[in-house]
């Protein structure tokens, strides 16, 4: 479930906003890997494992129709704390950032992150 929102300051300009509630990683987001946090490890999670949703969301700004920036994140609890009203464990989350932008000057499209 989400929001998203566009909002244009000027003719050419544009603000874009969007945030959604979603099922968390679980914790095959550590215990995927001998080599540390491995984010495809925990994806796939269908049923939320510990009833605590993550939160994604995005802020872009394009001040022209050929140029955008913008910063992302998705947070969240990813290990099951509590089964059965007993706390078993405490509550870990994972937090991750990201810029990203694009451009287009004739024939050329570039796009990072």
């Amino acid at each position: 479930m989400g929001i998203y929102g566009a909002f244009y300051p000027s003719a050419n300009a544009s603000l874009i906003c969007e945030i959604h509630a979603v099922n968390g990683f679980h914790d095959g987001i550590i215990e995927g890997s001998d080599e540390g946090i491995w984010i495809a490890s925990g994806r796939h999670n269908i049923e939320d494992n510990n009833n605590s949703p993550a939160f994604t969301g995005r802020i872009a700004y394009s001040p022209l129709p050929s140029a955008e920036v913008g910063v992302s994140w998705r947070v969240g609890h990813y290990n099951k704390s509590r089964l059965e009203d007993l706390d078993v464990d405490e509550s870990r989350s994972a937090k991750i950032y990201a810029f990203d932008w694009e451009g287009t000057r004739g024939r050329f499209h570039v796009v990072g992150k």
